[in-house]
């Protein structure tokens, strides 16, 4: 994922209605903040995708029944989309405070 990823992929969110955003002005010569929070239906859909994780790694010894093929190909597809995000949210991270220690 790359650094201009994460707003349009919240816009995408917002669009589904999964997340809504807002904007606080700035204090100063800053630019307005904009925040965001998760909806109703973006909490049940969060639930949904911990649900099916959790499913996925349960055993069978636990009672539930064996994942589809297609449900382990959706899990795997989702994983690896977190590992994306993982590794830019690190690479964000990683920048910002090389940025930091340049600056002072």
């Amino acid at each position: 994922m790359g650094l201009g990823s994460v707003y349009p992929a919240l816009r995408q969110l917002e669009r589904q209605g999964l997340v809504r955003s807002w904007q606080v002005p700035a204090s100063g010569a800053g630019r307005p903040r904009r925040y965001y929070e998760l909806t109703r239906k973006g909490i049940a859909a969060a639930a949904a995708e911990r649900e099916a994780l959790a499913g996925l790694l349960e055993s069978d010894a636990s009672g539930t029944a064996a994942p589809t093929p297609e449900a382990i190909r959706a899990m795997r597809r989702r994983l690896r989309e977190c590992a994306r995000v993982s590794a830019f949210v690190s690479e964000l991270r990683r920048r910002t405070l090389e940025a930091g220690a340049r600056r002072q």
